[in-house]
């Protein structure tokens, strides 16, 4: 009986560390490890493109507005409940040599923090709703609350693998994510389920990645082994607050524009606005935990030069992206009603101003991850808070006079502000030198083709022809003037 409890727990113990002791598949920008997570997320983009035209044509401006907010409610909880951890879980699996008793606490914590934001969701609709000024709210925001104790889980098992640098794994369940979620809201809501369906289907979508992440690893929600981890939470509360203060940036535009006078069409029309920069938060999510996770890991084993050389190759990657966002900027007026309808044609300046505000983001995002690396937490935090501040206090005083417009405006200089304020903080570590042929390059590349991004006339499909053509052209002129996307950086 003995030695059968003892082979029990000992497999146990095998099919829950099994993600603990496969082999890691690399550094940051290695050939093997982010273009899988890069390519999984990079689904996030075309299908939440066609997604966002299939809704904004099928339920109109209103009902899109009022999935919108439901949708604004209970990401930004999700988000802010996963990403406050999220940061935190993966220093500390990326820290700990022997990281077995840390993986079980922090999926336990995980598995606790979705059943309590569940929960006082479902006890704060009504209010929320109220709040809001939409009745109907109640009963989605109750019926959509379920998703959050799934994303939870599935963002747990995400950060232990980044942590451990097991990345293809991760990539997997994000494909299945991507991928349902858009196939569920066709079949859905153009049955005519309306807002139900396609949050049904986000539900689905979530049990679907959680499935895939479960399946590879079933045991570590009971996995032997347990830290406590509350003198480790007390020490790392600024990388949770910075999360939270992040998440509700790139949220409180949204909530505010409804407050301060905006009707739910106009809701609709800016959430349309917003979904379509989410290609910025693939990027986030491709490059800053892997960058905190490789750094961490390499000052670990004492090897700061592989640290320092990983954060500049993160640079200079943003750097080089730069180009991309200022010509999507300059063509995204004619784009709005491609993609969206001609009821969406007003969303046209605000979408070129959001895609401004996202390659900010990018940036702070890389950024905050090399201070995190290295241990200024206090300093990301800083940033983040005062730009979260800032940021609300200014939407107070342009939202009413220019509306979504004006909402947007307000997004984007916080952004820049905060990523201007983190670039300069890190500079002042001397912790790293700065690729500057590289952003003189970056800076020719953009000079050359913005001209022809503002002044090519072109509407319709022509518009996404405009836009293919020109970042086919910034992707064949970087190796001309001699830089690359690989991982060989240019000082």
């Amino acid at each position: 009986m003995g030695a059968r409890s003892r082979y029990n727990a000992n497999s146990t113990a095998r099919n829950g560390l099994y993600l603990l002791t496969k082999p890691k598949d690399g550094g940051l920008l290695s050939s093997s490890s982010p273009a899988w997570i890069f390519l999984a997320e990079s689904l996030a983009l075309p299908t939440g493109l066609i997604t966002a035209a299939f809704l904004t044509r099928t339920l109109g401006p209103s009902d899109y507005g009022l999935l919108a907010l439901a949708g604004g409610v209970i990401t930004w909880l999700q988000l802010t409940v996963t990403t406050s951890l999220s940061r935190f879980a993966v220093k500390l699996v990326a820290g700990d040599p022997e990281p077995r008793g840390v993986v079980a606490s922090l999926m336990r914590l995980y598995l606790a923090s979705g059943v309590i934001f569940t929960a006082l969701v479902a006890l704060l609709a009504g209010p929320i709703s109220a709040a809001l000024e939409e009745p109907r709210l109640e009963f989605y925001l109750r019926f959509y609350c379920l998703d959050i104790l799934l994303f939870a889980l599935a963002q747990g098992y995400r950060s232990v693998r980044i942590g451990l640098g097991h990345l293809r794994r991760r990539a997997g369940g994000t494909a299945a994510r991507w991928l349902l979620r858009m196939a569920l809201i066709l079949i859905l809501v153009g049955a005519g389920y309306g807002v139900t369906g396609a949050i049904a289907a986000s539900i689905a979508a979530s049990i679907a990645e959680l499935a895939v992440n479960f399946w590879g690893t079933p045991r570590l929600l009971w996995m032997p082994g347990r830290v406590d981890l509350r003198p480790m939470l007390r020490l790392g509360w600024e990388m949770a607050a910075t999360s939270v203060c992040l998440r509700l940036f790139e949220r409180i535009d949204l909530f505010l524009l409804k407050q301060l006078g905006g009707d739910t069409a106009t809701v609709g029309q800016y959430a349309a606005a917003q979904n379509a920069t989410f290609g910025a938060s693939v990027l986030m999510a491709t490059l800053s935990p892997p960058l905190l996770a490789a750094i961490t890991r390499a000052l670990r084993v004492g090897d700061e030069p592989l640290a320092r050389e990983e954060g500049r190759k993160a640079v200079r990657l943003a750097i080089l992206l730069t180009p991309a966002f200022a010509i999507t900027v300059a063509c995204a007026p004619p784009l709005a009603v491609l993609f969206f309808g001609a009821k969406f044609a007003p969303v046209g300046r605000a979408l070129a101003i959001l895609i401004a505000a996202s390659g900010a983001l990018v940036w702070l995002s890389i950024v905050q991850a090399l201070l995190m690396g290295i241990g200024r937490t206090t300093m990301t935090f800083a940033t983040t808070a005062a730009m979260l501040v800032a940021t609300t206090l200014l939407h107070f005083v342009v939202i009413p006079a220019y509306g979504m417009n004006g909402a947007a405006l307000a997004t984007f200089l916080g952004a820049a502000a905060g990523a201007t304020a983190s670039a300069v903080a890190l500079a002042r570590q001397g912790w790293m030198p700065f690729p500057r042929t590289t952003a003189i390059r970056a800076a020719g590349v953009t000079a050359l083709l913005l001209p022809a991004a503002v002044y090519w006339p072109a509407a319709g499909s022509m518009a996404l022809v405009k836009l293919a053509v020109l970042l086919g052209a910034w992707v064949l002129l970087l190796p001309i003037l001699g830089e690359s996307f690989s991982s060989r950086a240019s000082r």
